[in-house]
């Protein structure tokens, strides 16, 4: 009885996908990991007004940019853990960098937000695409119901940069690392 041969793979025969990944493992990525304090938030009232958090929504958000701190936490270029510490609530968010599987949760205004995070492809920028849920859509129901959001998440002169869109406005915020 005659075993199976072990087939012999030519680096033509390999996928695009496993290509690209060896490839990525080459990119130098910026250090987001530590604690960050938030310093400036710019276009926070078109920014909510176009994501629907308005009233009393609002005004919790506003306070929540006040003393806005995040812990984050990169392993392997790969597992992205950030933790965001406001005065009006906390949240520890898990995402797989180039993972198949979207990560989801609920915002602080009861929203579901299926999200998945890539590195740019200068590996310089973490980008989260993410479809954002009113409270009232069931997404198994309604998958079609929802606004996109995007995050993109950057190190300049020391400094991090977050830029959340939806519906055509960008909050943009600064942060700076805390020793």
């Amino acid at each position: 009885m005659a075993l199976p041969v072990a087939q012999s793979v030519k680096a033509a025969d390999k996928s695009p996908e496993v290509e690209q990944k060896a490839d990525d493992s080459k990119v130098e990525h910026p250090d987001f990991n530590g604690k960050w304090k938030l310093v400036q938030s710019d276009n926070l009232e078109a920014f909510c007004e176009a994501a629907g958090i308005t009233g009393m929504q609002y005004t919790l958000q506003k306070k929540s940019e006040r003393k806005h701190m995040q812990i984050i936490e990169l392993e392997n270029n790969e597992y992205l853990k950030v933790q965001m510490n406001t005065q009006t609530f906390e949240r520890e968010l898990l995402f797989t960098i180039g993972g198949t599987t979207p990560f989801e949760y609920r915002d602080q205004h009861k929203n579901v937000i299926s999200a998945e995070a890539i590195w740019s492809k200068d590996g310089q920028k973490i980008i989260i695409k993410a479809k954002v849920y009113a409270k009232d859509v069931n997404p198994n129901e309604e998958p079609e119901n929802f606004k996109r959001r995007s995050e993109i998440r950057y190190l300049k002169k020391k400094k991090m940069y977050e830029e959340i869109t939806v519906n055509g406005e960008t909050l943009k915020r600064k942060f700076e690392k805390m020793k």
